[in-house]
């Protein structure tokens, strides 16, 4: 009961489709720069880079570890953008790049799921729900 190629493409075109909506949005928002809607998200770029560089949920090299980072596995997806050497705005290219794969992976793992449960119909209304939420 694995999705069909045609599930997956709708799928990834929806993912799309958001993530086109989101970015023209921002760009909108801020002026055609590249932002993120809150101030959370540099706070995780500041635990990842940390972290990268050997400082685990340190905020400033040489602080007591702090509990800032309430999102360890977020954190940590972020630190391979730091071992890559991206640094500065291109970190937030790298974050809306991963929330891209991660919102169209989750989607399309929520397709399998509700198709195992409860048949095609269920899959589709679990992984609409998802992305129009």
């Amino acid at each position: 009961m694995n999705p069909t190629r045609r599930d997956r493409s709708l799928i990834w075109s929806l993912t799309l489709w958001w993530f086109a909506v989101f970015v023209v949005s921002m760009l909108y928002h801020t002026g055609g720069r590249l932002g993120l809607p809150l101030d959370d998200s540099f706070i995780y770029f500041q635990y990842a880079r940390q972290a990268a560089q050997g400082y685990f949920l340190e905020y400033n090299t040489g602080s007591l570890p702090t509990a800032g980072a309430s999102s360890i596995l977020y954190m940590l997806m972020l630190v391979p953008g730091f071992w890559l050497g991206i640094e500065g705005i291109w970190i937030v290219v790298y974050a809306l790049v991963l929330g891209f794969v991660l919102l169209g992976s989750s989607a399309q793992l929520l397709l399998l799921i509700g198709r195992r449960l409860d048949g095609h119909f269920s899959g589709w209304v679990a992984s609409l729900l998802f992305l129009f939420c």
